[in-house]
């Protein structure tokens, strides 16, 4: 099954994802200090079903989704913020 197949037949919550990112956009944190936001993407993680590691570094988490033998998949991503005001008008703005 493709990609587009699966995103079709197993569409994302989008609306959720939404929610999240402003969330996290509002409420930015700088390196080493996130803890908030490494919260945040725990809780989501855990309602996924993922098994935890957490407080890997300091805030670091990792997330694992076990669904048999086979290919593995990793992604990573940074979730911190520079020391800027932001000159937006989004109803979500950094502060």
């Amino acid at each position: 099954m493709d990609l587009g197949t699966i995103v079709r037949k197993y569409p994302p919550n989008l609306q959720a994802l939404e929610s999240l990112y402003k969330d996290i956009y509002q409420h930015p944190e700088l390196s080493r200090r996130e803890a908030r936001t490494a919260s945040l993407i725990t809780s989501q993680l855990r309602n996924l079903g993922f098994n935890l590691y957490t407080n890997i570094g300091g805030h670091g988490v990792a997330g694992v989704l076990r669904n048999g033998p086979g290919p593995v998949m990793l992604l990573r991503a940074e979730l911190n913020a520079l020391p800027i005001k932001e000159q937006t008008s989004l109803s979500f703005a950094s502060t």
